[in-house]
């Protein structure tokens, strides 16, 4: 009687952290252009540091925020597009993303005395480079295919 709602307490409790990231988006976007009022320097800041959180719990899911910026933007019939507000939400990513870099570096050399093996590809950005074109970018262009060759991945660019 009880299985099927343990179950979904049980999905939500491993997932909430996604959940709750894309909700800091949200509030990130939501703190820097709110309704009829203009960006100041403390919204823009206050932005910065909830998109942090965001992106401290998981950077894929903080990346929301420029789904923000699309239905603010480009969605609206009410109102004229703006460059000025696509311009200051992209530093916000940008310095976001850069802290995000930061913080995944240097937080844990200061509390455990060594970096994260996770984070050893982007201490050479070449073979990091190197890596994401035969690896990532090859099965996504190839939709996952186990043995992609060069005429599939032809069509499949195509």
């Amino acid at each position: 009687c009880l299985t099927p709602a343990v179950q979904v307490y049980n999905s939500w409790a491993t997932c909430f952290p996604f959940v709750l990231s894309i909700l800091l988006a949200g509030i990130s976007y939501a703190t820097l252009k709110p309704t009829n009022k203009k960006t100041t320097f403390i919204r823009f800041a206050a932005s910065i540091i909830i998109l942090w959180f965001a992106f401290a719990i998981y950077q894929p899911t903080a990346m929301a925020f420029l789904f923000f910026v699309m239905l603010d933007n480009c969605l609206k019939k009410d109102k004229p597009f703006s460059i000025n507000i696509v311009l200051i939400s992209g530093a916000v990513l940008f310095i976001g993303m850069l802290g995000s870099l930061l913080f995944s570096k240097f937080v844990p050399v200061w509390l455990y005395g060594s970096s994260i093996a996770r984070a050893e590809l982007t201490n050479n950005p070449l073979e990091k480079l190197q890596w994401f074109i035969k690896e990532p970018l090859i099965n996504a262009i190839n939709n996952f295919n186990i043995t992609p060759g060069t005429f599939f991945t032809t069509l499949s660019l195509i």
